[in-house]
């Protein structure tokens, strides 16, 4: 009787062991997947604007650069041809619009006193004052220092005409053409078109003429 409650107080000691084990025991550990889960996506965050490359601006249209100017024809610089002691001085107004063509005309002995190298002749005044003699000079010398090139023409309004020993040179010029030839005699000794002169003397001499009472020819005919 004594063995037999033994045996059944040891045996439920037994399961009273046997039940607190199995509740302390760790439970196995699940079996892992090899493959990872795959991330959820996240949502995409903003990203911040890269800065653009700049597109080629067009090109601004360059100012045009001042192109050099063609070379003007350098005038060498001259000496007058007008002797500065001679010992008689006359100025000539010339109508270089009008040209006699007809040299049997000129040849005439009369026509000595109306053309001058085929040109008619307006009137003309001896200077014989030397401060003005020495104004002409200065002016004419000047003026052919640097002179614009000449045109292509010729219609002398004056003369200069200068003796010296009995020798006659006469300066026949053209202020609009800005060209002169010297004469000293029919023919020129220089080229009519080569030799060039300004018009800076112009007014003197238009002054000195009216003044004497000689009349002017017309200006420009171009």
């Amino acid at each position: 009787m004594v063995r037999a409650l033994l045996s059944i107080a040891t045996l439920s000691l037994c399961i009273m062991i046997c039940g607190c084990g199995e509740s302390q025991s760790p439970k196995p550990d699940s079996p892992k997947s090899d493959n990872p889960k795959p991330d959820s996506p996240k949502p995409d965050s903003p990203k911040p604007d890269s800065p653009k490359p700049d597109s080629p601006k067009p090109d601004s249209p360059k100012p045009d650069s001042p192109k050099p100017d063609s070379p003007k024809p350098v005038i060498p610089k001259q000496k007058s041809p007008i002797p500065d002691d001679a010992d008689q001085l006359v100025l000539f107004s010339l109508d270089g619009t009008v040209e006699v063509a007809d040299r049997s005309e000129l040849e005439k002995p009369a026509s000595k006193d109306k053309y001058l190298y085929g040109f008619p002749i307006l009137g003309k005044v001896e200077v014989k004052d030397a401060n003005q003699k020495r104004e002409i000079l200065t002016a004419i010398e000047k003026a052919l220092q640097k002179p614009p090139p000449p045109a292509n023409c010729f219609w002398p309004r004056h003369a200069i005409r200068t003796v010296k020993g009995g020798k006659i040179q006469d300066f026949v010029v053209c202020f609009e053409c800005n060209t002169y030839s010297v004469f000293h005699g029919v023919e020129p000794t220089g080229g009519m078109l080569t030799p060039a002169i300004s018009n800076n003397p112009e007014p003197l001499l238009d002054k000195i003429l009216s003044d004497a009472g000689v009349p002017l020819a017309k200006k420009s005919l171009k």
